[in-house]
């Protein structure tokens, strides 16, 4: 059995690791100050230093290469993958289909292995923003909020 104790309510957990490591961050200033992050952060850009506002850029502009990635590499898969079986064509000697079905297999792969990085990624810009809205580190529930997107 799982044991939800610190996680968020069952209405609040999300059925991907990527949206759960997303919903952290969203829920730490919720939870420490009882604000709205939506409402809070652009309050927050408008102060914080430029060097910190650097380092989530990065964060972010990698989530982003990560999820676009991904998404790529499923879309092209999947293309593969239907083009193949409707023209029939990688099935015409050995081959062919090696190379096709070792095509289709690794770009699933790697859309795999993007998203979980993406997933990282999301749960990197959580810490240094939750750090960042208060001055005390996040409760435990905010870090195992992070972790649920490692566990489901």
């Amino acid at each position: 059995m799982l044991n939800l104790s610190g996680f968020p309510s069952r209405s609040q957990i999300l059925p991907t690791r990527l949206g759960n490591a997303i919903k952290s961050f969203e829920e730490y200033p919720f939870l420490q100050y009882g604000m709205d992050a939506v409402i809070l952060w652009p309050r927050i850009v408008a102060v914080a230093s430029k060097d910190y506002l650097s380092g989530i850029d990065d964060t972010k502009t990698s989530l982003n290469f990560f999820l676009n990635s991904s998404f790529l590499s499923a879309a092209t898969s999947a293309a593969l993958l239907t083009l193949g079986l409707a023209f029939k064509r990688p099935f015409a000697n050995d081959l062919t289909f090696t190379f096709w079905a070792l095509e289709v297999i690794g770009l699933a792969f790697a859309s795999w292995l993007f998203y979980r990085s993406s997933v990282g990624r999301a749960a990197a810009l959580c810490g240094p923003c939750c750090r960042r809205v208060g001055s005390r580190s996040p409760p435990d529930s905010i870090t195992q909020s992070c972790r649920v997107g490692f566990k489901m």
